[in-house]
């Protein structure tokens, strides 16, 4: 069972590369990384990921510098079509995210040829958004445990297929990276587990996305409305007390968020919630 995580690189997000590569690798899933340009440090990134024998390829040469999320997706799917004859299943997979199997120390590349036998061709997965507020992501480290404060974040009943068996003719494009559309879509019922380390430190938070140049026309279609307009301060990191700790184990989703820590009572501008069925629409006009 060959499992393949095309990977995307965004700006400054080298620091995440070595964790990344370092659990595929112990996952037994191969990988292709992409970049959209932004990153300083593509020549480093490149030649770090070439010494992984499970490294498929990179590529590292997007000419725009405002993020596009179609354009990222489109990427993905490209490298997917030139790889379906190699590989038996494809993740979708920022640099920042883990990927986790429903049972306990079951490697990654295990679960999903245990899905794929079971007749099963799509995960879908609970995202579980780490906030280092203990200590700082730390970009070298045999374990993402050191950071144990997070929050489920749920803003849809299911949103984020990222795993699905390769030659379907599946694309996750339209639906801009949350379900995976075409004939023949068999979900397994158990939701596998994605961690995010979506800030590193508290000054990542405060520049990541108040920083960010995007793509005009997807933000007049309204898309990345939960990363614009916020103010620095809105990204500052909420207390404890609101937030889950992993103690061993699976993640806890009995406390489902349906917005991010900053679009909160008391963060950040008042914007109508619109959960990501509603933005079906304009995904599939862009």
């Amino acid at each position: 069972m060959r499992v393949v995580a095309v990977v995307s690189l965004g700006a400054g997000d080298h620091h995440y590369v070595v964790n990344c590569m370092r659990r595929l690798k112990r996952d037994g899933v191969y990988f292709f990384l992409i970049d959209d340009a932004r990153c300083a440090d593509a020549e480093l990134v490149v030649n770090h990921v070439a010494g992984y024998d499970n490294c498929l390829g990179t590529s590292l040469s997007w000419p725009s510098t405002a993020f596009s999320l179609r354009r990222q997706l489109e990427q993905k799917q490209y490298v997917e079509r030139r790889l379906s004859s190699f590989a038996d299943w494809f993740l979708h997979l920022d640099i920042d995210e883990v990927l986790e199997s429903d049972r306990e120390g079951e490697k990654l590349a295990q679960a999903v040829g245990r899905v794929d036998r079971e007749g099963y061709n799509v995960v879908d997965f609970d995202e579980y958004v780490f906030i280092p507020i203990e200590m700082e992501y730390r970009a070298d480290c045999d374990s993402f445990e050191d950071l144990a404060h997070y929050y489920f974040f749920s803003p849809d009943q299911r949103r984020l297929m990222r795993a699905w068996k390769a030659g379907q003719g599946f694309s996750n494009v339209r639906s801009g990276g949350h379900e995976v559309e075409g004939d023949g879509v068999r979900i397994y019922p158990e939701r596998f587990s994605l961690a995010h380390y979506i800030f590193r430190n508290q000054e990542h938070a405060y520049t990541k996305y108040t920083e960010r140049r995007y793509d005009p026309n997807e933000v007049r279609r309204g898309q990345h409305r939960n990363r614009i307009g916020f103010s620095r301060e809105s990204f500052t990191f909420p207390p404890r007390d609101r937030l889950r700790q992993r103690q061993s184990g699976r993640l806890d989703n009995g406390d489902r968020k349906s917005l991010h820590y900053w679009q909160w009572p008391s963060h950040g501008p008042t914007f109508g919630h619109r959960g990501v069925a509603s933005y079906r629409g304009d995904l599939a006009s862009a």
